[in-house]
């Protein structure tokens, strides 16, 4: 939570040393608020206090406002993805009664797709964090993008 130009000059790094595009889930996410013409989030993350403040400051300063945020307050990583979809429904539907344009559910591992169904009753529309891709442990390895399709078929808006 660096900001924006941290990521920028990563990538750039990464691409002059090999040869090969490379992005960041914070950059690919920017991409996807982008391309939907979101300006208004809502904030959806497992994180403590001060990295929820220090991702709203960076996303600011990108000329985005922060409508609603929730956040767990946990210190961990692996812990992450201890905390329920019942914990996650619950945020997303208390970040998206402040209207924000998407709600932004921004950790890898830290779940939600299988409240899909609600999500699109209630009209909220979903930016997909790129890394769901890529499992951080065995409990993991079937977190694929096909999340994305399931969200997707059961009538959410997905931006990626």
């Amino acid at each position: 939570w660096l900001g924006l130009e941290v990521d920028r000059a990563l990538c750039a790094a990464v691409a002059a040393r090999t040869g090969i595009p490379a992005t960041t889930a914070t950059l690919a996410l920017m991409d996807a608020l982008g391309r939907i013409g979101a300006r208004r989030y809502g904030l959806v993350t497992p994180y403590l206090g001060e990295v929820q403040a220090a991702i709203q400051a960076r996303w600011a300063e990108a000329g985005l406002e922060c409508a609603a945020e929730r956040h767990l307050d946990d210190p961990g990583n692996f812990s992450f993805a201890a905390h329920g979809e019942e914990a996650v429904r619950g945020m997303v539907y208390e970040v998206a009664a402040a209207r924000p344009d998407a709600v932004v559910v921004h950790c890898t591992n830290f779940r939600g797709g299988r409240v899909a169904p609600e999500l699109a009753a209630a009209k909220v529309t979903v930016i997909v964090d790129p890394l769901w891709n890529l499992p951080d442990d065995f409990d993991a390895v079937g977190a694929t993008l096909a999340n994305a399709a399931r969200l997707h078929a059961a009538g959410v808006t997905v931006g990626f």
